[in-house]
């Protein structure tokens, strides 16, 4: 009973703080004149999100290798398992644009606020199209000095299963020359994608060792930054698993 009060009041306060910090962005932001300025405004929403999950929640974060974070502009490429990752990644790391698909920038308040974020937003039935934008805007930020995160997996897949793995993220690394920074989490252990029910507990976040494309082709980077996060994923799963067992 008390798992489910404590749901409640966790799924309330983020839908609400959601809903009106949304607004708030897509009211305030078009009268900031840089990125920055408009980033480092809705970043507010992203520290704001994982402080209440730790106390509104009660799901810690841990991180594991943040040797591995380097000071130049990164591919970030995450598995996706549920919500957290979408604002906690903005949190960890450097200031990014993410890859979003282009529908969700028609939700009504958050797709709005998601657009002042200038995210690279991608029509993904356009096939070469969609890949062009992504390779010629990813560049363009990267080169800015901002880091790019993906979701290879496309849409959120649930703890134990590994979903495919698009190339989008690997082609634009190898096209420009900039490292990939592999992610995986188990977040979906305690955020359940379509669950109301959140579990207490400590979501673990591994980050990997940067996969530089000299000397690779695009197919071995995508080899390895693949069997990284999905082997890495499944193992946190696991591991998990047998700690609720005890």
């Amino acid at each position: 009973m008390i798992r489910v009060i404590r749901s409640t009041i966790f799924n309330i306060g983020f839908i609400g703080f959601t809903i009106i910090y949304s607004a708030l962005i897509a009211a305030i932001t078009p009268f900031l004149s840089t990125f920055p300025q408009k980033y480092k405004f809705s970043s507010v929403w992203f520290h704001g999100m994982m402080w209440w999950s730790k106390w509104g929640g009660n799901m810690d974060c841990i991180i594991e290798g943040k040797e591995n974070i380097p000071d130049t502009p990164m591919v970030l490429l995450s598995n996706h398992q549920s919500s957290w990752e979408t604002f906690s990644l903005q949190a960890i790391f450097p200031m990014q644009r993410t890859v979003v698909k282009k529908e969700l920038l028609k939700v009504p308040i958050f797709g709005w606020a998601l657009a002042c974020l200038s995210p690279i937003a991608i029509d993904r039935s356009k096939g070469s199209e969609a890949m062009e934008k992504l390779i010629n805007e990813g560049r363009e930020a990267l080169n800015t000095g901002y880091w790019v995160a993906i979701f290879p997996q496309g849409t959120r897949v649930p703890p134990g299963e590994t979903g495919k793995f698009n190339m989008g993220g690997v082609a634009l690394a190898h096209e420009t020359g900039y490292p990939i920074l592999p992610v995986a989490h188990n977040a979906g252990d305690f955020w359940p994608r379509r669950g109301f029910m959140k579990k207490p507990g400590t979501i673990r976040l591994v980050i990997g060792k940067p996969i530089y494309p000299e000397g690779l082709n695009a197919r071995q980077m995508h080899r390895q930054s693949k069997n990284w996060i999905n082997e890495t994923s499944l193992r946190l799963h696991e591991e998990q698993k047998a700690k609720d067992a005890q």
